[in-house]
């Protein structure tokens, strides 16, 4: 036996092991950790420290700097909640801005909360509607657009639930952020008067389908570019630009507990989450 070959490769891990730990490292390395939620003072805090959790988070087009996320929220489990038979609170989604790169970080649920005192809150599908909302997705589009997905449903066997989408827009024009985002039509929407603020513009939330007694499950976004034949025309905030189009999956459980029948579901918007496709079933199965 050659002793030469066998300890040739010896040599060389022993020879690696004894660099230090910055020459065996290559490329980014992780900073600290930051806590998303602020504070204790609601609604932009959490007063009564409770979890987040199933997180999804865009980059903004406009600014790499500024960045959108959502996650399942409790903070509103120990709120009253006035639209319950029992007044229970109950989960919600938070909305998480940091126009700093994930430095510092802004947060409050998203509009239509049950406790939603603001007139865009009020204005949402989900006001007084649905007691629960669950299961983010957060994608990035064209001119600023960052498009929210979620369910919204109330407790209970056979009450149904509604997938639907919030679209934000960064309009990339504030440098000292002072709340979770801005709301369109809102006292706080501060665009054209150069307030200080946070640039994230609340636009709309879009209920796609709503089922009467069936399961529906997470829902997934997800934005293409601009193409020949699938370019979208958009007018947001008064400003009109070309996007792509922007597709919404979900599961369906239609069937019996003895027999579940699952089919995803897609529906498109091509005016950037203004307005919805009738869903369109693109696979099933039963057991």
């Amino acid at each position: 036996m050659d002793l030469r070959r066998l300890l040739c490769p010896v040599l060389v891990f022993l020879f690696l092991l004894s660099l230090p730990l910055s020459a065996q490292v290559v490329g980014a390395v992780a900073g600290q950790n930051i806590n998303m939620v602020s504070g204790t003072v609601w609604p932009a805090g959490d007063p009564f420290l409770q979890r987040q959790d199933e997180p999804s988070m865009a980059v903004s087009n406009r600014n790499p700097e500024h960045l959108l996320a959502g996650a399942n929220d409790y903070r509103t489990v120990d709120i009253a909640n006035p639209g319950a038979t029992d007044y229970r609170g109950d989960a919600w989604l938070g909305v998480f801005t940091s126009i700093d790169g994930g430095d510092s970080w802004k947060s409050t649920p998203l509009p239509g909360y049950p406790q939603d005192s603001s007139a865009a809150g009020k204005a949402s599908p989900l006001y007084l509607n649905y007691n629960v909302a669950t299961d983010p997705t957060v994608r990035a589009g064209t001119d600023g657009t960052i498009y929210y997905s979620g369910l919204a449903f109330n407790r209970g066997s056979k009450t149904g639930s509604a997938v639907f989408v919030s679209t934000f827009q960064d309009l990339n024009n504030k440098g000292n952020g002072n709340g979770a985002f801005e709301q369109q039509g809102g006292s706080g929407n501060s665009a054209s008067k150069g307030n200080p603020g946070n640039p994230f513009l609340y636009l709309n939330t879009v209920i796609v389908d709503i089922t009467s007694n069936q399961f529906v499950d997470k829902p997934w976004i997800a934005v293409d570019i601009p193409r020949p034949g699938r370019t979208a025309t958009c007018n947001v905030n008064g400003q009109s630009f070309s996007s792509g189009y922007v597709y919404l999956f979900y599961t369906f459980f239609n069937g019996s507990q003895k027999n579940p029948i699952a089919k995803i579901n897609v529906s498109v918007s091509a005016n950037c989450g203004a307005s919805w496709s009738k869903p369109q079933t693109i696979s099933q199965s039963s057991q």
